[in-house]
């Protein structure tokens, strides 16, 4: 029996079944940006431990998504210069961090929020060591340069919906709480109940760390979410406006030009001692100064000025 009209059909199914398998990856891969896809490290509860906690030569830094960046940034530059092994986890949020350092997980946490009172009560100490922009990021296909406190209002509400070529407008959440919001809200208190109100509703995306804003920021059509992790936008896929006027810039940032900056801290359990002093000091001294500047991040101003 001639078998040729299967041998003639049995590459395209072949190919048609390989299309699946590519198509379900992706739209996997798409569905899990923001959501709850973290490391082990982010998700295993962690025992308390005492002070006999086993030294494995490194100095374990976690906390603030916000903080990542830069705080590996200046990891990396560290161990060129002095006997330190710094390891800056993946972001735990700055409740997270502040919990593993008072279980004795890590030495160092890193925040973006001011500490409660609560946690000074406790002995913990915060020491800043950077500001940020809260970048108002659109991505790189959105013609817009700009926009006003009325303008970012109309955005996140729904009323704006196209961008100034008509192309759709894709707004882009964090969750509530976030740092970046919060720092808006201060400026722009409608913000809170705007935010609030649209996440009720379901009306827009959520995402929950800085990496998936980031990832969802450069690949959606149309897109425009906050962002402040100090990450350069040009290098990140996505585009930072101008807020009334004034760019996101290091320098806008320390004269008070710009109206949305987050502050960075370390935080400590008592006065920072040992690696985690030596790696603090580092941050704040002239050549942790200069990194933070290259990366458009503001250092404190030194003591005595």
């Amino acid at each position: 029996m001639d078998d040729t009209p299967q041998r003639h059909w049995k590459p395209w199914i072949a190919g048609i079944a390989v299309f699946v398998v590519v198509v379900a990856w992706a739209v996997l891969e798409v569905r899990g940006v923001g959501e709850d896809s973290r490391p082990a490290f982010l998700t295993t509860a962690l025992e308390p431990s005492g002070p006999n906690r086993p030294d494995d030569a490194r100095l374990h830094i976690a906390g603030s998504g916000s903080c990542v960046p830069l705080t590996r940034m200046l990891a990396g530059s560290v161990m060129q210069r002095l006997d330190l092994s710094p390891e800056v986890h993946a972001s735990i949020g700055s409740g997270g961090g502040i919990r593993a350092l008072r279980d004795g997980a890590i030495e160092l946490a890193i925040v973006s929020r001011a500490l409660r009172d609560e946690e000074i009560d406790a002995g913990l100490v915060y020491t800043p060591f950077a500001r940020v922009p809260v970048i108002v990021a659109a991505g790189l296909d959105v013609p817009d340069r700009a926009v006003t406190y009325d303008e970012l209002s109309a955005l996140f509400d729904g009323r704006r919906t196209q961008w100034s070529d008509g192309t759709k407008v894709v707004v882009l959440l964090r969750e509530a709480g976030d740092s970046s919001h919060r720092v808006v809200e201060e400026v722009v208190p409608e913000f809170a109940d705007i935010t609030a109100s649209v996440r009720a509703q379901g009306a827009f995306r959520v995402l929950y760390h800085d990496g998936a804003m980031q990832v969802a920021l450069a690949n959606t059509p149309g897109a425009v979410g906050l962002h402040g992790n100090g990450v350069d936008p040009s290098l990140a896929g996505f585009r930072a406006l101008a807020v009334e006027g004034v760019e996101p810039t290091g320098g806008n940032v320390e004269s008070g030009a710009y109206p949305f900056v987050k502050e960075l801290g370390f935080v400590t359990i008592g006065p920072p001692q040992g690696e985690a002093k030596a790696f603090i000091d580092y941050v704040l001294s002239p050549q942790g100064r200069a990194l933070l500047r290259v990366r458009g991040a503001v250092p404190p101003a030194p003591e005595g000025d």
